[in-house]
């Protein structure tokens, strides 16, 4: 007899780990999943932020072009809010 089919007939009565461990997912608040779901996928994400960051055209504005969009921002918005 194998030591795997010996170990299963000891071992009848008791749950399966991945049993076990479905459960404790299924028992988990669903933020608590979420967080388990990034850590097992951290490379995935990891490689994948990178290809975006790759992807996107670098900002070329100044500092006091962001400033100025953001006031003619603020400025028209506030217009909007009058009417």
């Amino acid at each position: 007899m194998s030591i795997t089919k010996s170990y299963e007939q000891v071992n009848k009565k008791t749950p399966s780990t991945f049993a076990l461990l479905v459960d404790d997912i299924r028992n988990m608040s669903a933020s608590q999943q979420k967080l388990l779901w990034v850590q097992l996928n951290k490379e995935k994400i990891s490689s994948l932020a990178q290809d975006i960051d790759a992807a996107v055209v670098p900002n070329n504005l100044s500092a006091s072009a962001i400033d100025s969009l953001i006031r003619e921002a603020r400025k028209n918005g506030s217009k909007k809010k009058k009417s």
